[in-house]
């Protein structure tokens, strides 16, 4: 019974986000957070330290 109740607060699909950098060729992937928004800010955020870090 303990499965069924952790299992309903697994973040849904429709909540992830993927951030794609054309130019360079980066894709992230996002789905920590149950809000699309707080995804796309880390998404943002986990896109910007990689551009940076190639730099």
């Amino acid at each position: 019974m303990k499965l069924l109740t952790q299992a309903q607060h697994v973040n849904k699909i429709e909540n992830a986000v993927h951030l794609l950098h054309i130019p360079m060729g980066i894709a992230v992937f996002a789905q920590k957070e149950r809000s699309q928004f707080r995804n796309k800010a880390l998404a943002k955020v986990r896109l910007f330290e990689q551009i940076q870090s190639i730099n």
